[in-house]
């Protein structure tokens, strides 16, 4: 989340929060019908600005994931756990770059 596309898209929604921004992951797997929390346990992972949490509190960034050739898409959004959807438009994709990732446009 750190490259510049995805960072912009975080900035936009930070504002909206006070202190570090509850971020919750899901993958999305609509030929199976299937809506599946990434993580399932909070991580160490937090920053000054962003938490990964497991469960989405009443607001939070919905991260959510979808697989797509040699890596994924991605759509953030800010919701609730009534909020979560199966579709959605993505908002950018990571591939592959060598031994990281990359972000770019759809």
């Amino acid at each position: 989340m750190a490259e510049p596309q995805s960072r912009a898209l975080l900035e936009a929604l930070r504002p909206r929060f006070e202190g570090p921004v509850p971020l919750a992951v899901y993958v999305r797997r609509p030929e199976e019908g299937m809506l599946e929390r990434f993580l399932v346990q909070e991580l160490a992972c937090a920053t000054a600005e962003f938490r990964i949490v497991a469960r989405a509190p009443a607001r939070a960034l919905l991260l959510y994931l979808a697989d797509a050739p040699q890596g994924f898409t991605f759509a953030l959004e800010q919701g609730s756990p009534e909020d979560l959807a199966l579709e959605g438009d993505p908002q950018g994709r990571v591939v592959r770059a060598g031994s990281g990732w990359s972000v770019t446009g759809l």
